[in-house]
Formats: C-alpha cells, sequence, structure tokens
C-alpha cells in the first residue's frame, strides 16, 4: 500500500537518517591521557549510536500509537506524510498488527540514503497494561552504514508515576562504511512525561534511563550507565540534558549532554579532569 495513514511521522523518518560521521584514523598514538585516536573515535561513534538508536525507537513508538487505534481496513492514503520514495503497508486482524515501512534501494530522504525495511508487529488489546512491541531491521542502510538488530518495547499504559513508560530491550549493530562494527546491548526505560494521549507524537518528551554495553570488533568495550534522566524530546534529534557514565578498561568518564538546549554538543569528561567537546553532526 503505497502511504497509508500515519499522522506526523515526517520528522520522525528525517531524524533517523541525520547519522553524523566520524573519520576513524589508523594511528594509534596516544594522548596526554594515554587515549589512542581509535580510544577517541570511538567515544564519538558511541555517542552517535545513542542518537541513531533513540531515533529509531522514536519512528518505531510513533507507528504503534498511530496504528493501534486504527482498523486495518480504514488505513488512508491520502494523509501519510511518508516519503514517495517509500512504501507502507499495514496488516494483522482485530488483534494483531504487523507494519512495513519499506526504503526500497535507493531512498533519499533529508539528503541521506536509505535503503531495507523497518518491520513492527504487535498484538492489540486496548485493555491490557502492558504491550510487547516487536521490531526488525532487514537489509537497512544509511549512508551506506548497515544497520542490524531484532529487537522488542515493553509499552507499559501506567507506571509507578502515572505514566506511559516503555522499556527497550537492546540488540544492534552498525556496520560502519568505514569498515568498523560496533554493536549495542541492554536496555533503556522510557518514561513519557508530556504529550500522552494527544495523538501528535512531535510533542512527546520522555525521560530515559538505563544501562547498556557498546562492543567493537577489537575487543574494546564501553560500559554505560545513566546518571542523570536523559531528556528526549521528539522535535529533537538529540537528547538535550542528562548524563551518562562511561566506563573502559583504560579509561572512564562522564558524558553530559546539557541542561535543555536542541544542539549535536555534548561534553566528555575523563576522571582526570580532561574535558572534550563532543560534535554529533
Amino acid at each position: 500500500m503505497k502511504k497509508p495513514y500515519l499522522t506526523r511521522l515526517t520528522f520522525l523518518a528525517a531524524t533517523m537518517f541525520t547519522l553524523a560521521l566520524f573519520n576513524c584514523s589508523s594511528d594509534d598514538s596516544n594522548d596526554d591521557n594515554g587515549l589512542s585516536t581509535q580510544e577517541s573515535t570511538e567515544i564519538a561513534f558511541n555517542s552517535n549510536m545513542d542518537q541513531t538508536e533513540a531515533a529509531i525507537a522514536d519512528l518505531v513508538i510513533g507507528i504503534y500509537e498511530t496504528t493501534s487505534a486504527q482498523d486495518v481496513g480504514r488505513v488512508s492514503s491520502t494523509s501519510s506524510n511518508i516519503p514517495d520514495c517509500s512504501t507502507f503497508n499495514i496488516s494483522g486482524s482485530s488483534t494483531y498488527r504487523e507494519v512495513v515501512i519499506n526504503f526500497g534501494d535507493n531512498c533519499n530522504i533529508n539528503g541521506h540514503a536509505v535503503t531495507g525495511t523497518l518491520k513492527v508487529s504487535y498484538n492489540r488489546d486496548p485493555n491490557a497494561q502492558q504491550i510487547s512491541i516487536n521490531y526488525e531491521l532487514e537489509n537497512f542502510t544509511i549512508d551506506e552504514n548497515g544497520v542490524e538488530g531484532a529487537m522488542s518495547i515493553l509499552f507499559q499504559r501506567s507506571n509507578g508515576n502515572g505514566n506511559p513508560q516503555f522499556t527497550h530491550n537492546l540488540n544492534l549493530t552498525v556496520n560502519w562504511k568505514n569498515g568498523m562494527t560496533s554493536s549495542r546491548t541492554g536496555q533503556k526505560v522510557r518514561e513519557q512525561i508530556e504529550g500522552a494521549g494527544t495523538a501528535i507524537f512531535s510533542d512527546n518528551v520522555y525521560l530515559i534511563t538505563g544501562s547498556w554495553t557498546s562492543a567493537f570488533a577489537n575487543g574494546n568495550t564501553h560500559n554505560y550507565e545513566v546518571l542523570t534522566a536523559l531528556r528526549r524530546e521528539a522535535s529533537c534529534f538529540y537528547f538535550v540534558s542528562g548524563t551518562v557514565s562511561v566506563k573502559r578498561t583504560l579509561f572512564e568518564g562522564l558524558m553530559d549532554f546539557g541542561s535543555g538546549e536542541c544542539d549535536d554538543k555534548a561534553i566528555f569528561t575523563f576522571s582526570n579532569g580532561r574535558i572534550v567537546n563532543i560534535s554529533m553532526n
């Protein structure tokens, strides 16, 4: 089905593909803190994976919130904001949904070349307090960087604070076009503090907590734990605030995403006090 009903997802699809690229140097020399160029590059790649993974989750949640309220036979083909270069299909029954977005072999979105398929499926039960949303990336690339994963998000209609909550089980791999491979496992919990029930995804605001591990093909691993909840505003591609602890064998430090501005800047402070400015664009 070409371009069916999916309210206000243009900006979601676009933000998915503002993937920043960091050039990996083969220079293994150390800086004054004992960090190699490779290690510094890994910090940058991890920061980028944060934004990419969060944007994919934005899209999956937006698809769920829109399609779970629609009857399969009443999907409109006239009000979608999905780009013309992609196709969209919803199938299932009164109790089950499968949603497929196919970006084809050469879909240009916001200046970025996108290929492959995103599949989202879930059991539809308006009375259930918890719903498991499953999604899968198939032959999926962004600017020739391959993104792989088959993951799930547990949706709770109301958590202890009375807010909707999404628990994201991570299992994502990025095969960067320069030859680097990185993967991520762990869990992130999104508490929705604004925008619930408005049917407009762009006004959603989340607080994200959790811990995860990023691993590289060369054997290096980075462990992350959110210390101050990350604020995710659906209208912004980047985290606007929050802090994350980063630990690795040879170094550790704190990633700070700022105090509320929507920008591509973060600050990494090593345990010895050295500060590095991180750009994610």
